[in-house]
């Protein structure tokens, strides 16, 4: 089925009510570490090849990221989880403080360590580098017992503040049952806003607004394949039903997204962006879940919300690493590859 034109006046509408909306963001806060280094020489002690390094630097990651897109989009912020008390959490946690984002809720916690995932990018000076190795320092367990109670605390304090929360799931224990439930059913749970974007268990946030998965998570929720645009349809409409959600917005790389919600026909959502070669998907499906939880909470309707995550998404595939984008540039990418040519108007 044909989808409707995309509008610039309900794109501008929903942009203009990003600085006024406040999203909080709980789950798994992880760093990325990016080492970057040219070809040397081979090295006398193994056949591999000697990088000269030339920098290094420490973003942030997992919930970290998408807190971090929500900000460069314009949105207030209340960030939820811990970090080791290292040098990684407490730069990670400085730069979100610095940055105007609530970071009261994110805690430093004794004898836990961050998790890094450091990827080392090897190539010329004047060539764009590729990741040669990823090196993930993660912990040996789940989280102690402390973690969730303070974060339960966390939510049920900014409850009352929030227009709606996004929930990061990346399998390492942050979002319990009993976090989730507060964030369901704290103040206001009932008319809030609540998107997840989990790894390994979407079927499991039942009740959520919308979850958003990609094709491969949404197959292993769903227990069914998606091989074809007929299959990721039936698995999208099974995972609607299993996990109990309005909405399901499912990431298909470079065929685009696919949205499904509750008595609508599936919506399939070209990539945006066109045939343009991609940089680096590393962070994009953040970016995604980021821009529909902000885009839903100023009031867009779930198809403009999902298109405008789709643009979003094809900003930051082509920047280095994982990456965040303004509301500038989400404009601009809508104007170039959704909107019609007579109606790009308005405000640059």
């Amino acid at each position: 089925m044909a989808l409707p034109p995309e509008s610039a006046a309900r794109y501008e509408s929903i942009l203009r009510g990003f600085p006024g909306v406040r999203i909080g963001v709980v789950g798994d806060f992880l760093a990325d570490r990016y080492i970057f280094g040219a070809p040397s020489r081979l090295s006398r002690e193994a056949p591999v090849v000697i990088l000269r390094w030339e920098g290094e630097h420490l973003g942030p990651g997992g919930a970290a990221n998408a807190a971090a897109n929500l900000v460069a989009l314009g949105a207030k912020v209340s960030c939820v989880g811990f970090l080791g008390a290292d040098g990684s959490g407490r730069e990670l946690r400085r730069r979100f403080s610095s940055e105007g984002a609530d970071a009261s809720g994110l805690f430093l916690l004794r004898g836990a360590r961050t998790i890094v995932k450091t990827r080392v990018l090897a190539g010329d000076r004047h060539r764009s580098k590729q990741q040669v190795i990823r090196v993930d320092r993660e912990p040996d367990g789940p989280p102690p017992a402390s973690a969730e109670r303070l974060v339960l605390a966390a939510v049920r304090r900014l409850a009352p503040e929030v227009d709606a929360w996004l929930v990061s799931d990346y399998g390492y224990g942050t979002v319990t049952p009993r976090v989730f439930e507060a964030l369901r059913y704290g103040p206001g749970g009932a008319r809030r806003v609540v998107v997840v974007d989990s790894r390994r268990q979407s079927a499991a946030f039942r009740g959520a607004t919308a979850l958003t998965p990609n094709e491969d998570e949404a197959a292993e929720a769903a227990g069914l394949p998606v091989g074809t645009e007929a299959e990721v349809a039936a698995c999208g409409e099974a995972l609607l039903r299993l996990a109990g959600t309005e909405h399901v917005l499912l990431t298909r790389g470079n065929q685009g997204l696919a949205l499904f919600s509750r008595g609508e026909p599936p919506a399939f959502v070209p990539v945006s962006g066109g045939n343009e070669e991609i940089t680096d998907n590393n962070g994009a499906g953040d970016t995604v879940a980021a821009t529909l939880t902000l885009a839903l909470a100023a009031g867009g309707r779930p198809l403009d919300a999902a298109r405008l995550a789709n643009h979003a998404g094809g900003v930051v595939v082509m920047k280095p690493g994982a990456a965040t984008l303004t509301a500038a540039e989400l404009r601009r990418q809508y104007r170039a590859h959704g909107i019609p040519r007579r109606d790009r108007g308005g405000r640059g």
